[in-house]
């Protein structure tokens, strides 16, 4: 689940830019299990992410929710991991 997109690509004639930012809100459960994922992400002054529900973060390397770039983050429930190692909230 994400909003917003940051250009980080210095050839584009859009680099530095912020696009496509809004408003996310996770109800539900977000399974977070392959490797180097994320279960949310927002990006810019614009964008929000809001949990309401549960983030498993099941995998390697995982990231349950990735605010970036003056994006607001809400976690109003807990993320859980499954496993002991590589864990980042």
């Amino acid at each position: 689940m994400a909003t917003g997109y940051y250009d980080d690509n210095q050839l584009s004639p859009t680099y530095k830019q912020i696009f496509n930012q809004g408003t996310i809100i996770n109800h539900g459960t977000i399974e977070v299990s392959k490797p180097d994922t994320i279960g949310m992400y927002a990006v810019g002054p614009g964008s929000k992410a809001i949990n309401y529900g549960n983030i498993n973060l099941m995998g390697n390397k995982t990231i349950g929710m990735y605010i970036d770039r003056g994006a607001v983050g809400e976690k109003l429930r807990e993320l859980s991991r499954q496993r002991q190692t590589d864990f980042r909230q």
